[in-house]
C-alpha cells in the first residue's frame, strides 16, 4: 500500500494540525507573519481559494512551515505606491540585491501588507554614483570612465551585467588603473 503525496514544503517543514490549531496560532508559534504562512499554503489563503475559512482548519491535515528567512538587513511592509525600484533608492541599495534577499518575489506583483527583505546598503562607493543611460554597458562604462569591468562589477555586489536598466544607479570607482584603456 503506497501513502499518499506530502505537499511540497521547500525549505521548511509539515506540521500536522492539531485540536484547536488556527493559521494565526501556527504562525505565532513559529514566529512567521500571517502573509509569510498563507504564501507557503496558498490552498489555505481565502484570497486566493474564495469559500476556503482558514480559521477552520482539520485535525490531521498538513500545513506547511517555512523556515523563518534571515533578512541580512530590513524587513519591510509594502504599502500603496512601493516599486523594487522606488525601495532600491529610498533603502540606498539595488534592484539587483533586493531581488536576490527574495527569491521567489514577483517585482511587478508587489501587494500591500506583504514582507519583503531590505538588504543592508552597499558599502560607499569609492568613486561616484552614475545613472545609466540608453546604451551603457558595463564595459563602455568602464572605457569611457577609465576603469575596469572587474573594479565596477566588485563596487557593485551582485550587479549583473546583462541586466543593466536605465535609470538604474551604479557606483563608478576611480583611481583604478588600468592596462590597454588610452
Amino acid at each position: 500500500m503506497m501513502n499518499p503525496p506530502q505537499p511540497p514544503c521547500p525549505g521548511g517543514f509539515l506540521y500536522t494540525v492539531q485540536a484547536g490549531d488556527t493559521l494565526f496560532g501556527l504562525a505565532r508559534r513559529f514566529g512567521l507573519s500571517l502573509a509569510t504562512l498563507l504564501a507557503a499554503n496558498p490552498d489555505l489563503d481565502p484570497a486566493q481559494n474564495p469559500g476556503v475559512d482558514p480559521n477552520r482548519l482539520a485535525i490531521g491535515q498538513q500545513v506547511c512551515i517555512p523556515s523563518p528567512r534571515v533578512c541580512p538587513g530590513t524587513v519591510y511592509t509594502i504599502a500603496a505606491g512601493d516599486t523594487i525600484f522606488a525601495l532600491a533608492n529610498r533603502f540606498n541599495t539595488t534592484v539587483e540585491a533586493i531581488l536576490a534577499a527574495n527569491p521567489g518575489i514577483d517585482p511587478n506583483r508587489l501587494q500591500i501588507g506583504q514582507e519583503i527583505c531590505i538588504p543592508v546598503p552597499a558599502p560607499p562607493c569609492p568613486g561616484f554614483t552614475y545613472t545609466v543611460a540608453a546604451g551603457d554597458t558595463v564595459f563602455s562604462l568602464a572605457r569611457r570612465f577609465a576603469t575596469s569591468v572587474e573594479a565596477i562589477l566588485a563596487a557593485n555586489p551582485g550587479l549583473i551585467p546583462e541586466r543593466l536598466a536605465i535609470g538604474q544607479r551604479i557606483c563608478i570607482p576611480t583611481g583604478v588603473r588600468t592596462a590597454g584603456l588610452t
